[in-house]
C-alpha cells in the first residue's frame, strides 16, 4: 500500500502482543503500513523482566525511551538508559534485562524480514480471541 503523504500512526493504533516473560511488543510501522524496507517496533520489558538470549541474521538498532537495564551483545554488556542508542549486529547473540523499577521501553528498528515473527504473534493473539493491546 503506497502512502504518497506518508502515514501517521498514533499509539492507540499500534498492534501489540505479549511475548514470553511479560514483554509487550508493538509493531509501530511495518510493511503492512507501506514501509518497503524497515520496521519500527516498541518493546516494553517489565520490572525485573528479560528478553532471553537469542540471535538472528539481521542487524537492529535500539533507542531507549524509558527505564534502564543491561543489554548483552556477544561478550559485552551495555548499560542503557533514556537516550541510549545501541547497534546490535546480525548473527550475534544478545539479551535484555530490565534493572529498573519502571518498564524498560525502547524503539527497535529491523529490516522487514526481522518483523515477521512479531506480526505473526499479533495475528495469532487476535485469532485466539485476544484484542490487540
Amino acid at each position: 500500500m503506497k502512502h504518497p503523504c506518508g502515514k501517521l500512526v498514533r499509539p492507540d493504533d499500534f498492534p501489540c502482543a505479549y511475548l514470553p516473560n511479560g514483554v509487550k511488543a508493538c509493531a509501530i510501522i511495518s510493511e503492512r503500513d507501506g514501509a518497503p524496507r524497515y520496521s519500527m517496533r516498541l518493546f516494553e520489558v517489565p520490572r525485573g523482566g528479560v528478553i532471553e538470549e537469542h540471535s538472528h541474521e539481521w542487524e537492529h538498532e535500539i533507542f531507549v525511551l524509558e527505564g534502564s537495564g543491561l543489554v548483552k551483545v556477544g561478550d559485552c554488556v551495555h548499560e542503557v538508559s533514556p537516550g541510549s542508542a545501541l547497534f546490535i549486529p546480525g548473527e550475534v547473540p544478545h539479551s535484555y534485562m530490565n534493572g529498573d523499577e519502571i518498564p524498560l521501553r525502547f524503539i527497535c528498528i529491523v529490516p522487514n524480514e526481522g518483523n515477521v515473527e512479531l506480526l505473526r504473534s499479533i495475528d495469532d493473539q487476535i485469532k485466539g480471541g485476544e484484542q490487540p493491546l
